[in-house]
């Protein structure tokens, strides 16, 4: 239950930002690409340093809920440890992938409508496997 209603948050912020998001691009001329070269100037300044350190307290607060839930999938789901700890495993091997999307798709997508209309893609199939038991 705790999950759907965070995982409910989420789609209602994602709803919303949608609706009342503002499309910057809309405004005078697209921008132009931005060269690795000036991402990696951007990206060694203080404050983007400092944003990194936060988010690896984020990470340890990841730790947590990762090393706990193979333990609840065994004993609510009825998977074994192994089995359990697979797809455990296989949930952080995809935030590699997701976060390294989430960071080349911007410099990527020339609209900002699209992009912040493109949440469901990643909402639909990951609530798929959240089912009843």
């Amino acid at each position: 239950m705790p999950l759907t209603v965070f995982g409910a948050l989420g789609v209602l912020g994602g709803v919303v930002w949608l609706w009342a998001g503002r499309d910057s691009s809309a405004v005078g001329a697209a921008p132009s690409p931005i060269s690795l070269r000036r991402v990696v100037s951007v990206v060694r300044t203080r404050p983007v340093l400092l944003l990194v350190a936060a988010d690896a307290g984020i990470l340890v607060q990841s730790a947590g809920p990762t090393s706990w839930l193979s333990s609840f999938y065994n004993e609510q789901r009825g998977l074994s440890l192994a089995e359990a700890g697979f797809v455990t495993g296989v949930l952080s091997f995809v935030g590699i992938f997701t976060v390294l999307m989430g960071g080349a798709l911007p410099l990527r997508v020339g609209s900002a409508r699209l992009e912040r209309s493109s949440w469901p893609l990643g909402c639909v199939p990951g609530s798929a496997g959240w089912g009843p038991s």
